[in-house]
């Protein structure tokens, strides 16, 4: 996640907040929760290898944390 993204969508996100930020040799890892105008989340947790997203995982979560939407390596999962 570029952290600069959160100011792109600043219409929709409330708030953010990095739950992790490691960067270890090459690999870098983030962690983040973006809170939504509507009322639901984002859940982000992104991998970098020398700079390329290598691994990547998005949960969308509505209002009372129940899964929406979820998105793992390119594969879309809807779950209601």
């Amino acid at each position: 996640m570029d952290l600069d993204t959160p100011n792109r969508y600043r219409d929709m996100i409330l708030d953010y907040e990095v739950v992790l930020h490691r960067i270890r040799r090459d690999v870098e890892q983030i962690k983040a929760i973006a809170f939504l105008e509507d009322g639901t989340n984002l859940r982000i947790s992104e991998v970098f290898v020398s700079g390329a997203l290598k691994k990547y995982s998005y949960y969308w979560l509505d209002i009372i944390a129940k899964v929406a939407l979820k998105r793992l390596n390119s594969r879309i999962y809807r779950l209601f």
